[in-house]
């Protein structure tokens, strides 16, 4: 099955190793420590794609929404071991709409309707797209 793969950002800032309190170290090593972080980050970034899915795709955890997406950077110590970080859809739409809300529950600024617009748009043609190949399976 192929994997759905994330495109790292290049014009997105670099993580701040720099400002990281890292209390246990010397102060003559954590020039060190960060020149090594700094560089293994940058190989993080530019060598490996992270990898996407849907929670409902592999038994959707009890706690996981349908509209759960799970995002994994293959850094971790093996193969089968990765960082991984979840986001539900269905959250991210509700902070679109209440971002561009004027005042509490009230309407969309001009800006937020284009962005909902643009949205909704996207995921009914991923609806569309979903129930037409319900439609040839069930045949």
């Amino acid at each position: 099955m192929k994997r759905v793969t994330g495109e790292y950002l290049k014009s997105s800032p670099r993580i701040g190793i720099h400002e990281w309190s890292l209390e246990t170290i010397e102060e003559g090593a954590k020039d060190l420590l960060n020149a090594a972080m700094k560089e293994a980050m940058e190989i993080a970034t530019s060598e490996y794609e992270c990898n996407a899915w849907f929670s409902a795709e592999y038994g959707a955890s009890p706690s996981d929404a349908p509209t759960t997406i799970y995002v994994e950077l293959p850094i971790g110590p093996s193969d089968d071991e990765s960082p991984c970080w979840k986001f539900d859809l269905t959250e991210l739409v509700d902070n679109l709409l209440e971002g561009h809300e004027m005042g509490y529950g009230g309407p969309l600024s001009d800006e937020g309707v284009q962005a909902a617009t643009a949205v909704r748009d996207g995921l009914r043609a991923l609806v569309e797209k979903i129930d037409a190949r319900l439609t040839v399976e069930v045949k």
